[in-house]
């Protein structure tokens, strides 16, 4: 029995897209294997003052590894939401906060002392790194081998979720939705996942670094409101790279 033209052609496209899924989950595989170990947890124990009050809570994140020394790279809001407070504080008295307790927690639970070694407010980026240099060379990720993707481009994001899944590794693949070019690019990435990718690695389908996930917000009289002052985006791993460079060596 011979096969109409047309339906041969649909089968092709079908076996085609099928392929093509399977090399993408192939190669999302392969990422998650080589650098779920660079994702990794941070423990912060913040002490918030306003209004005359001093309060301690704790939060749970996570962090990007950017060297061997254990130099990694994550939110500053997630370690320092002051800074974000303070743009939607309408002119009031602002919100301070700092670090009583930083910890790094690797895939095994162990807790490593840390501390905050730069800020930059305007990535929303915070660079923090263990108070000892490590005994062996941590997993990281190379931010000189670094993409630039364009729209539509697909991407694999590396995240390590919340208590409830026991704080496991997982990994996704999403499509970059916008690029802005001025004055600072960035990259935006899946809008309903946005939340996630704080924090996160975000690679190209060959391996190379895209950026790791921030805040971005600016000053509205509504508030914050997401994807009006307030943006979840991923901050080119260039910039990333320069931050490294102002890092201060350790003493």
């Amino acid at each position: 029995m011979r096969v109409k033209p047309v339906i041969a052609l649909l089968l092709f496209s079908l076996f085609l897209a099928t392929a093509r899924a399977d090399e993408v989950s192939d190669r999302g595989r392969k990422l998650f294997e080589r650098y779920k170990d660079a994702v990794v947890g941070v423990h912060v124990v913040l002490s918030m003052q306003f209004g005359g009050q001093e309060n301690e809570q704790e939060n749970w994140s996570h962090a990007t590894v950017v060297a061997p020394s254990g130099l990694a790279v994550t939110s500053l809001t997630e370690i320092d939401p002051s800074a974000l407070l303070q743009t939607f504080g309408g002119g009031g008295e602002s919100p301070t906060s700092k670090v009583v307790s930083l910890k790094i927690v690797l895939g095994d639970g162990t807790e490593v002392p840390a501390e905050v070694v730069l800020r930059d407010k305007d990535l929303d980026l915070a660079y923090i790194r263990p108070l000892e240099a490590p005994e062996t060379p941590m997993a990281h990720v190379n931010v000189t081998k670094s993409a630039k993707p364009e729209i539509l481009d697909q991407v694999v994001v590396l995240v390590k979720l919340g208590e409830v899944s026991r704080r496991t590794h997982s990994v996704f693949v999403e499509r970059v939705e916008g690029v802005v070019k001025k004055p600072r690019p960035y990259y935006i990435v899946g809008e309903h996942r946005a939340q996630t990718i704080v924090s996160s690695p975000v690679f190209s389908l060959d391996g190379r670094l895209v950026g790791v996930g921030a805040i971005r917000a600016i000053k509205s009289e509504n508030g914050p409101r997401m994807g009006e002052s307030l943006l979840i985006i991923v901050v080119p791993a260039s910039d990333i790279a320069a931050g490294m460079n102002q890092v201060p060596p350790r003493d």
